[in-house]
């Protein structure tokens, strides 16, 4: 055995020698001996040691209008020196940050083509701790960015440090991104006007983890476009629409949850649409299939606030429902503004926060139009149920009457169901309501207000679910 150990020493020393080929993952210079770089091939060398330009030491130029960003990738700041190519692995971006860069710079001189930024690997992270992310990450206009097609997750941007204005600046289009907000105390995802372009969210999922203030904020002239967005657990807003008076934003299904607010608008024009052919019916308990949801959140799902923006809100198939506010609230919105609400359900909306609180001390669950004049104001086929407190109140001053529902009983008649003990609607001494060629039940609806006109109400057949 003695006689073994100095074949066995020399071999270990051999096993040191610094021989050009050995084995190494290019961006990662410790895996060569001194003096030696590691190729694209994978293998190391004293030329790629030595002149890290040289071919095959570093990476190809990117021509665009892809660039790749995949945390196994490489940083700008070391050999190879990534460019964005999506092979090899060692040349793809290792930072989302310097990916969206580079996309930018492409966009710029291309924009009749625009850049990508697309996220590599499986279920891929990027974050400070993570890849050393600088936020804000910002998305440019003429660039989307696109999470990995990986069928295990969504791409994820963790918003790990404290405290940010933003996590995301948002000028281009975003899909297929899940965003935490692991420390971030900012937005999430402010999107805004860039040089040409609507900012988009397509597949996009925010959770502010109780630390963001909000999910998605919208401002400036350019609106934004919202396809299957859900956020929740945001302090303030999940969704924050203070844009321009015609600056348009279009949300398609999704959902706004258990945060402080579901949805506030203070301007500009907000469409909320479920998915077409999903419209609730009191008769099936009550929303019938998957719809946009704004449920779960500590005080309103929805609150309209008014001041010197006119706010144009339309609502079609859209669940509210399970909010500790008032599920609509529309108070002093400026001249030119009008709502419209049609094939909705608003039901199970507690009305304890005190923003639910109005006329003296009434509350109200459902829908609450508090202010002097009435804006325009349509509101039919929706489904009000089962909130505590008053269904619907109306605090206006109007000499018109206002109308709620259709000329005729039909598919556009609203059905309001009262719990036990809780009042219909509310009317102020200042204003009508013309309630006709509607659904109650109870019926006759209880009700406070003179100027409350019921008559001619719909029959229901079969009898409608109760309140739970």
């Amino acid at each position: 055995m003695r006689r073994l150990l100095p074949v066995l020493l020399a071999a270990l020393v051999a096993c040191q020698v610094d021989v050009e080929g050995a084995p190494c993952r290019p961006g990662h210079a410790e895996d060569c001996p001194s003096g030696q770089g590691c190729g694209l091939d994978k293998k190391c060398s004293l030329l790629c040691g030595e002149q890290s330009g040289a071919l095959g030491c570093k990476c190809p130029p990117n021509d665009g209008p892809e660039f790749a960003a995949d945390p196994a990738g490489s940083r700008i700041e070391d050999a190879p020196y990534p460019t964005g190519v999506m092979s090899p692995v060692a040349c793809r971006f290792g930072r989302l940050g310097d990916a969206l860069d580079a996309a930018a710079a492409y966009a710029t001189s291309h924009a009749d083509t625009g850049a990508v930024t697309r996220a590599y690997g499986d279920a891929p992270v990027f974050g400070v701790a993570e890849t050393g992310e600088a936020f804000p990450l910002h998305v440019a206009a003429g660039v989307t960015l696109i999470g990995t097609e990986s069928t295990n997750a969504l791409t994820t941007v963790r918003a790990d440090s404290s405290p940010l204005a933003a996590v995301i600046d948002l000028q281009g289009v975003i899909e297929r991104v899940a965003l935490e907000g692991a420390a971030a105390e900012g937005v999430g995802v402010a999107a805004s006007c860039g040089a040409t372009g609507t900012p988009s969210l397509r597949h996009v999922a925010v959770d502010g983890a109780g630390l963001l203030a909000t999910g998605v904020a919208v401002s400036g002239a350019c609106g934004a476009d919202l396809d299957d967005v859900e956020v929740r657990q945001t302090v303030r807003a999940a969704l924050l629409v203070d844009a321009a008076e015609r600056a348009t934003v279009n949300v398609v299904g999704g959902g706004f949850r258990e945060s402080g607010i579901g949805v506030e608008v203070r301007g500009g024009t907000l469409h909320l649409e479920g998915p077409p052919g999903v419209v609730p019916t009191f008769l099936s308990g009550f929303t019938n299939g998957v719809t946009l949801e704004v449920v779960g959140n500590a005080n309103h799902g929805i609150a309209l606030v008014g001041g010197a923006t006119p706010i144009t809100l339309g609502v079609s198939r859209v669940r509210i429902s399970g909010n500790a506010g008032t599920g609509i609230r529309i108070d002093d919105l400026p001249t030119g503004s009008s709502v419209a609400v049609v094939d909705s359900e608003i039901s199970g909306n507690t009305s304890l926060s005190d923003g639910s609180l109005y006329a003296s001390g009434r509350r109200a669950g459902g829908l609450i139009l508090n202010q002097s004049v009435p804006p325009p104001f349509v509101f039919k086929g929706n489904v009000v149920a089962c909130n505590d407190g008053d269904q619907l109140g109306f605090y206006a001053s109007s000499v018109e009457p206002m109308k709620i529902g259709p000329d005729a009983c039909g598919p556009e008649s609203n059905f309001v169901r009262t719990k036990t003990g809780a009042t219909a609607v509310f009317v102020s001494p200042y204003i009508s309501v013309d309630a006709r060629n509607n659904f109650w039940a109870p019926d006759p609806p209880t009700y406070v207000g003179t100027g409350f006109v019921y008559r001619d109400a719909c029959p229901i057949e079969p009898p409608p679910p109760v309140c739970p």
